[in-house]
């Protein structure tokens, strides 16, 4: 007797399951509102013109360091065919910069550098190059802006 009780039991639960799962009870039909064409327009222009304010507004600041510019080192012989070379670092504002070595007028070899300043103190690296970083200072010498490197030779001359 009681094995029929709780067949009947497990059989009014599942029905019970079925009729409120056909029904659905616990879902919430929200109705569905179109925004008209005029107000999405609207939103586009705003986006629009949020993005355009915001990439305005910031402001690179300007880098006014008086190494800016083109150097040079010229006079130095070759050592393969004696030939005169020329050096030349092009120091720009985003603290990158060209460096590139002339033989006889035509571009031997050439690469991009970082520096840096500290103290006045200019660090050059050379990413990617087998070319040691370089230390130098800038100083006057005879009306003539130079960068001097840590034992005092001349590295570069101002153009």
């Amino acid at each position: 007797m009681r094995f029929i009780e709780v067949l009947k039991w497990k059989h009014v639960v599942r029905r019970f399951f079925a009729i409120c799962l056909q029904k659905r009870p616990f879902e919430i039909e929200v109705p569905i509102k179109k925004i008209p064409t005029k107000l999405k327009r609207h939103y586009a222009f705003l986006a629009i013109l949020a993005i355009l304010l915001g990439s305005s507004c910031s402001e690179i600041p300007e880098n006014t360091d008086p190494v800016l510019g083109i150097w040079y080192k010229a006079g130095t012989l070759s050592s393969d065919t004696n030939e005169p070379t020329k050096e030349e670092w092009i120091f720009n504002d985003a603290y990158l910069g060209r460096y590139q070595v002339y033989d006889n007028n035509k571009v031997t070899f050439y690469t991009d550098f970082s520096w840096d300043q500290e103290d006045g103190l200019y660090t050059i690296k050379y990413p990617g190059t087998d070319k040691n970083p370089q230390q130098a200072r800038m100083v006057m010498m005879d009306a003539q802006e130079v960068l001097q490197d840590e034992e005092g030779n001349v590295l570069a001359l101002r153009e």
